[in-house]
């Protein structure tokens, strides 16, 4: 006669939680409304990178630096640097636009801080054709000193979000 082979005793099956159709679908209703929730959130809660902060703070420092009352004011540096802001700001590249057209490429569409952004450079750079002069150098230094107080309040805008 032979001998049974034993069944060993220390295996068991391994529970299994079954996900039953109504269990199935109310898991993905309830991770469709929380992405759903996320979506609506960010879209109302735009956070500036902040890479955009950083890189307008390094713009806002040379241009300090350009108009600073220690030395004469550097227009056509100030331009140049307040033109890489605004450009950075809007996505579009205004390195090549007159005074006039970038007064014209303000819309009802642009932003109000980046619109007066625009009119004061505008402003600024009609400066530099006048004649030089210490009023000159004053009406550009004081034209150059709201220009950065304008981009510092975009920058504290961008800050709050």
């Amino acid at each position: 006669m032979q001998t049974p082979i034993p069944e060993p005793y220390d295996i068991t099956d391994i529970p299994y939680i079954a996900w039953v159709p109504d269990a199935r679908a109310w898991g993905i209703a309830v991770a469709f409304l929380a992405l759903l929730a996320l979506y609506a959130w960010r879209k109302n809660n735009p956070r500036a990178p902040r890479g955009d902060i950083k890189i307008i703070d390094k713009m806002l420092a040379e241009l300090r630096q350009t108009i600073a009352p220690e030395r004469p004011v550097n227009l056509e540096r100030s331009s140049r640097i307040a033109r890489r802001v605004i450009s950075h700001i809007s996505g579009k590249n205004v390195a090549e636009l007159t005074a006039d057209e970038l007064r014209a490429s303000i819309s009802e569409e642009t932003p109000p801080t980046l619109g007066a952004i625009m009119r004061a450079v505008a402003s600024f750079e009609e400066i530099g054709y006048a004649p030089p002069s210490q009023q000159r150098d004053a009406s550009a230094r004081a034209l150059g000193e709201e220009l950065a107080s304008l981009i510092t309040d975009y920058r504290n805008t961008l800050r709050a979000r």
